[in-house]
Order: C-alpha cells, then sequence, then structure tokens
C-alpha cells in the first residue's frame, strides 16, 4: 500500500489488515519500521510478520496506518493483545487502534500547528497504552515480562508523522518495563535526514542503510 498527498507529503508502505480472533490470548510482537524525514517529506515502510510465545510467526499484521489523509502512526515491539476466552483480563486493544481513537478527539493541526499536535496525540496514545499493559501486568506479570524479554525492555513504540502547511510534526513515544512496573517515555527522535533510519528487529535492514558489508559478502 502506499499514499502520497500533493502539498505535505507523506508516503507508507504496509500490509493489507486482517482481523483475526483466537482462543488464546496472544501478545503480538515483531516489527522493523524504516524512517525517512524531510523538511516536508516523511517515508514509513514496515513489514507485516508478528511474532506469537506460542505459535508459528504470522505475516499478515498491519504495523502501519494512515489515521486522516495527512497522519501516519507506525508501531513496532508488542502492537496489540488478544484475550483468551478463559482470561480474567478481558479487554483487547491494538496500539493502531488506539491512535486512531485519540486522534479523533484533537482539532485539526490548524489550530496548534504540526509540532504541538502530534505531541499532544503522541502523549496521550504512551498515557493509554501504558494503563492498559498495567492493567495487563495486574493480572499476568508473566505475559508482559516475556514481551519485554522479546523487545530488550521494550513493549510498545509508536511512531507518529503530521503534515500541515509544508511542516512535519515527528513525534515517538516508548512504553517500556523495567522488571517491576510499566514506564512511558519520550526517546530522543532518531536523525532520519541524511538517510533512512530503523527500529525494531533491524539487523538487515540496518546493513543495508549503512552499507557495512560489501555486496560480495550478502
Amino acid at each position: 500500500m502506499q499514499k502520497g498527498m500533493k502539498n505535505d507529503v507523506l508516503v507508507l508502505f504496509g500490509a493489507v489488515c486482517l482481523c483475526f480472533h483466537t482462543a488464546h490470548a496472544q501478545i503480538e510482537s515483531g516489527t522493523v519500521i524504516v524512517l525517512q524525514l524531510t523538511k516536508n517529506e516523511f517515508v514509513i515502510a514496515a513489514d507485516s510478520r508478528a511474532f506469537f510465545p506460542n505459535k508459528p510467526p504470522e505475516d499478515t499484521h498491519c504495523k502501519i496506518a494512515a489515521l486522516d489523509s495527512q497522519f501516519v502512526f507506525g508501531v513496532d515491539a508488542a502492537a496489540s493483545y488478544t484475550p483468551g476466552e478463559a482470561d480474567i483480563f478481558r479487554p483487547s486493544w491494538t496500539a493502531i487502534g488506539e491512535a486512531k481513537r485519540i486522534a479523533r478527539t484533537y482539532p485539526a493541526a490548524s489550530l496548534s500547528g504540526a509540532e504541538a499536535t502530534v505531541n499532544a496525540i503522541a502523549d496521550s496514545w504512551a498515557i493509554s497504552l501504558k494503563d492498559k499493559w498495567s492493567g495487563l501486568y495486574a493480572v499476568y506479570p508473566d505475559r508482559v515480562s516475556a514481551a519485554a524479554k522479546m523487545g530488550n525492555g521494550v513493549l510498545t513504540n509508536g511512531f507518529f508523522a503530521l503534515a500541515h502547511n509544508h511542516v512535519i510534526g515527528f513525534a515517538v513515544r516508548s512504553i517500556t518495563f523495567d522488571g517491576q512496573k510499566v514506564n512511558a517515555s519520550v526517546p530522543p527522535l532518531p536523525f532520519c535526514k541524511a538517510k533512512p533510519c530503523a527500529a525494531g528487529k533491524n539487523d538487515v535492514t540496518m546493513e543495508f542503510i549503512k552499507l557495512t558489508r560489501s555486496l560480495s559478502e550478502k
């Protein structure tokens, strides 16, 4: 999937979303996100593979979405939670679904500018995801610990880009687990202007971006 806009340009590549249901609790995890940011253009790409603790990987999962015609969201690490039939903790959620819900509650970027709007939405999203992970940890701490182990301490990363008046507002938020509690943080923005950068399970991607090995070695 690819979308572009005539004035402020946001481009995204991803897979078609497929809905699924399962009798077992599932935490979807595992992604590579590739970013490229210029003065008035933002490009984001993602794979469609999801990893699970108790079944083979699947290649039908969305990691990026257009929140509206000028707003793109991407997620890596654990992107959703689906409870099992016997679970005490019943609420299901997706990181993309929360981003869409929160974005709809904010006024147009013209009222406060792209950067202020995208950061406000990112902050609200981070608070919501922290609360959801904390609720899950209170009932099933082993599931949260396992998800954090898969992400090297990171539970969920959210990437937000909003275009308005030839300006790209860009924000990143991280939900992490330190072994005792769930935290929300504002990590440093990656510098993705000179060349693309990547997040998540990105060893192969970074080889191509940084040209760390010669073509004969690949």
